[in-house]
Parts: C-alpha cells; structure tokens; sequence
C-alpha cells in the first residue's frame, strides 16, 4: 500500500493520460482550466498526480477533451490491476514533468513564430554540449 503522500498509480495513470490527450489536442494548461473552472497551476497537479481529480471535474475535462471517461482508466483489468509501463510517459514526454518543464512550456508558447526556430537551435546546441540533459529522469 502507498504511503499517505505518494500518489496511487490510479492517480499516476489518470494524470498521464490527462496530459497526453491535452498535448494531443494542442491544448494549453491554461486552456483546459479555464474550461473547468480550476488554475493552469490545478491542471499541473493534476497530470502529476500531486492532486487527485474529483469525478465531477473529470466528467467534465473528458467532456472538453472528448473522450469517455474510461479513457482515463484505459488500461486498467477487471482485477483492478494496471501494467506498470501504463503509468508513465514516453520519454518525449519526460521533460513536461520537470520542475521547470511547465514553466518553460508556457515560455515557448508565447515565443512569436519567427523566433521559434531560433530557440529550438538554441536548446538543441545546449542538449549536445551537456550530454545526457536535465530531463532525463
């Protein structure tokens, strides 16, 4: 059993599958919690499980992200029981859970189109001259 303050793996799987829909859509943090009424800050919490969501919120994010609830428990098996590698991100996503990640996210996105190139050189240069990254976790 869990401690009291690590998130559950339920918890862990619905945040994942939040944020991968979200970027699916190309959907803002900001976006989703101006939708259902909670902070760009909630919606963090939420996808790292640091916060569980309650069912009525949940309704209604999968509403605004259109899909059914169960695609938040996907793949979860009738014995309740969840594959490990369900619960975690691909690794293009690793850096979305930094401590910087979300903060550098709402960065880029209000980087003009002409620049965007520019940073992405940038921080593609710095990535080969560290090595491994901070992201890598």
């Amino acid at each position: 059993m869990a401690n009291a303050r690590s998130p559950d793996k339920i918890d862990i799987l619905v945040g994942t599958r939040l944020l991968m829909r979200r970027d699916e859509l190309r959907i803002s943090q900001e976006q989703l919690g101006d939708a259902v009424g909670v902070t760009f800050q909630q919606i963090q919490k939420y996808e790292g499980a640091t916060n569980r969501i309650s069912a009525s919120r949940l309704f209604r994010i999968a509403r605004f992200l259109d899909v059914p609830l169960d695609y938040f428990f996907t793949p979860i098996d009738a014995s309740g029981d969840i594959p490990d590698d369900s619960v975690s991100l691909p690794d293009s996503y690793g850096f979305i859970r930094h401590r910087h990640g979300p903060r550098l996210i709402r960065a880029f996105e209000r980087l003009p189109d002409n620049q965007v190139g520019a940073v992405l050189s940038l921080v593609e240069a710095l990535g080969e001259h560290k090595g491994s990254g901070a992201f890598n976790a």
